[in-house]
């Protein structure tokens, strides 16, 4: 894909996100995206399914069709906007489209390289949250690069585990994609007594992980 090509590709997924009707396209394009009866008359009054009908000519491959669902995975996680946020996020793409095309060309990125189906959806889930201001323009691009790395059934956890009984196993994997946070401790009561200790070798520290503040906003967005 090239990068003209992504620029308008994100630029349409972001419009697409506007429109009232996207979601429930969006619902009947990712049950049909491997049928060969796709319905392209109904596709194309979505702008972003649109350009890729235009861009690709037609989806006639595994490749295209799967793109095809990623894409209608993540308006479904944008399902529930009110049309009052989708005219207040129209005005601010005619305000600021350069800096919101750049998001539109990240999310075409992270779709495309997505290795399941889940996480374009959890990505509209995140992006939802970006148009309601409950996660900031930096939140959006370190949780998005989060998810892009995560394994799919850890996100899941999130959302089915309690606060207090996240296993270990977990956390640790949470930790490699900043989503958690490493505590040590060694029983010393001051931060200056555990380093000097830790420099000497003479304590050995329990390590331990919590969710950081990135995956408490995680929680916060799979959760809503």
């Amino acid at each position: 894909m090239s990068k003209e090509h992504e620029r308008d590709l994100g630029k349409s997924l972001l419009k697409s996100v506007t429109m009232q009707r996207a979601a429930e396209v969006a619902t009947e394009a990712a049950e049909i995206a491997f049928d060969q009866g796709l319905a392209e008359g109904l596709l194309k009054e979505i702008p972003v399914f649109g350009w890729i009908l235009k861009g690709y000519g037609a989806i006639v491959n595994i490749r295209d069709r799967v793109f095809l669902k990623k894409v209608a995975q993540l308006l479904k996680g944008t399902a529930d906007i009110t049309a009052e946020e989708k005219a207040a996020f129209s005005r601010q793409l005619e305000k600021e489209p350069d800096r919101l095309r750049e998001i539109g060309e990240n999310l075409i990125l992270l779709i495309e390289r997505s290795d399941h189906f889940d996480k374009p959806y959890i990505l509209g889930q995140l992006f939802k949250a970006y148009i309601r201001d409950q996660v900031s323009r930096e939140d959006l691009e370190r949780l998005a690069v989060a998810i892009d790395r995560a394994l799919v059934s850890d996100l899941r956890a999130i959302i089915a585990t309690s606060d207090g009984s996240i296993s270990s196993e977990l956390l640790e994997r949470l930790y490699k994609v900043d989503l958690a946070k490493l505590s040590l401790y060694s029983g010393l009561r001051t931060t200056s007594d555990m380093l000097e200790e830790l420099t000497v070798g003479s304590s050995k520290p329990k390590v331990s992980y919590r969710i950081n503040d990135l995956g408490e906003k995680l929680k916060m967005v799979l959760r809503n």
